[in-house]
């Protein structure tokens, strides 16, 4: 897991996950929440909601930690399992704030490193699930992906 030293992290564990002892991830998932940051964390910490994600970044660009790395967070259909999920709160049609981009593409960067992944390892959830998503957007996916 990603150390303070790398990015803040705001701990606050999802029960919605499988225990897993993952050394290695295929791909990172980015997502846009479609909603607000506080409603996204409410809905990641009930355990009747049955979804999670790895990572939320705020609209502040603050990154909430909600499942460990090694474990599979439930994000994205028929992926879950060798993925790390990243959502970012807002909107797949609207532009996510400066502060959000920030803060993506540095544990972006941080997971490629850890992980040794290559830039075209970062997917968008609609690109694996086209026919139920459109997050997070073209527009906010060039936007992250400029800076890494």
């Amino acid at each position: 897991d990603l150390t303070q030293e790398a990015i803040p992290l705001i701990k606050s564990y999802s029960p919605n996950y499988n225990k897993a002892d993952r050394s290695s991830v295929d791909l990172v998932v980015l997502h846009t929440t479609e909603g607000t940051g506080t409603s996204a964390l409410n809905t990641f910490q009930n355990p009747n909601n049955k979804v999670s994600s790895h990572y939320l970044i705020m609209e502040n660009g603050l990154v909430y930690s909600l499942v460990n790395e090694k474990d599979v967070a439930w994000h994205c259909r028929n992926h879950n399992r060798d993925s790390i999920g990243i959502e970012l709160a807002g909107y797949h049609n609207k532009t996510l704030n400066p502060e959000q981009i920030k803060s993506a593409q540095l544990l972006i960067k941080t997971i490629l490193s850890k992980y040794n992944l290559e830039r075209d390892h970062i997917k968008a959830h609609s690109e694996l699930d086209p026919s139920r998503r459109k997050d997070p957007g073209k527009a906010n996916l060039e936007r992250i992906l400029q800076g890494i």
